[in-house]
């Protein structure tokens, strides 16, 4: 995330903890303001990961697992006499 986005965030944050209300209208403008900076500063990770993605696959597949919902789970260790180890 880059530095303005962070900066955009402790905005927000302490707009809310200032009017502890999410529609008054100085939360509003820091949330859309942020909002729209970590969405830029998303995409041009994400655009830098796949211009880069031949020079440097291991970040690309890093990032892209860490996106997944779901993790594989390893299975059964099954020994040669088809017994199970626990």
């Amino acid at each position: 995330m880059t530095h303005k986005a962070l900066t955009l965030l402790q905005k927000k944050h302490k707009a809310y903890a200032r009017y502890k209300d999410t529609r008054h209208p100085a939360y509003m403008k820091a949330a859309g303001a942020a909002h729209e900076e970590v969405k830029a500063a998303k995409s041009k990770f994400e655009s830098k990961l796949a211009a880069n993605i031949k020079n440097d696959t291991k970040s690309f597949y890093a990032y892209v697992n860490s996106r997944s919902k779901t993790k594989d789970k390893v299975g059964p260790l099954v020994l040669r006499l088809m017994t199970v180890v626990k």
